[in-house]
């Protein structure tokens, strides 16, 4: 089992995303398929069950983005998800998952760009290839 906290401040405010989730070997029937072709899976246990679907499809576009170069059949089993409601972006978790599985499975991580809109107010994220 892993935790990994996400931290973005690049003005006043930011967004901090704490995940803590296990891997296991094999992909359980109940878990998402989070990228047709490759045997990744996501499920949620504990408190992190109880998050709304959209955080939850939020998280599964993460992961989705590493799903290839992770060895699997595998499922990751999320079970904590904490975040501040007064600095929280929807969009920063699949960042924060991302990098969770980076960590988890030493993996080089990803290109993402950062940066604040100030007209927007808000960060945005621009997933590189």
């Amino acid at each position: 089992m892993g935790t990994h906290v996400y931290r973005l401040i690049r003005t006043s405010w930011g967004i901090w995303i704490r995940l803590t989730a296990r891997v296991s070997p094999g992909e359980h029937p109940d878990a998402i398929v989070v990228s047709p072709g490759h045997p990744v899976r996501l499920a949620f246990e504990g408190p992190a069950a109880q998050h709304c679907a959209e955080d939850r499809e939020e998280l599964a576009r993460g992961l989705a983005v590493v799903a290839p170069a992770i060895p699997g059949p595998v499922t990751v089993t999320v079970s904590e998800i904490l975040y501040s409601l007064c600095d929280f972006q929807p969009d920063g978790l699949p960042v924060a998952m991302c990098r969770w599985a980076e960590a988890e499975f030493g993996l080089p991580p990803r290109v993402i760009g950062e940066s604040y809109d100030r007209e927007a107010k808000r960060y945005v994220f621009d997933w590189h290839n």
